[in-house]
């Protein structure tokens, strides 16, 4: 398994990048590197798993970041293709990850995705 840079520290918890408001480090899987959500920690939430426990964007911030879905979907792409040069995603697992926000995810102003 190829390193990844180390995950920084804040105090206890984690270090995160102002932009995305994920944490700076560790592994950078495709939805983190093209990010439609922020995501928690175990320590932070105390729910047993760091999967699927993020806050999604609202459609503002997504448009702000990515200007539309297709962009959106285009970045996700070009990320799962570095992850597989990186070593990080096997080609045969990268098929089956597909862009975490939606279309409609990019939709109506002041909607909050769920």
């Amino acid at each position: 398994m190829p390193k990844a840079p180390r995950v920084m520290r804040q105090g206890k918890g984690v270090a995160r990048d102002p932009q995305t408001g994920n944490m700076i480090g560790g592994v950078r899987p495709p939805w983190i590197k093209v990010p439609s959500a922020m995501y928690l920690t175990d320590y932070e939430t105390v729910c047993g798993t760091a999967y699927d426990t993020k806050v999604p964007y609202p459609a503002e911030r997504l448009k702000t970041l990515y200007g539309s879905y297709a962009n959106y979907a285009r970045r996700f792409d070009a990320a799962k293709r570095d992850a597989i040069q990186e070593g990080y995603l096997l080609p045969e697992d990268a098929t089956r990850i597909k862009p975490i926000a939606s279309p409609e995810d990019f939709g109506r102003p002041g909607r909050t995705r769920q």
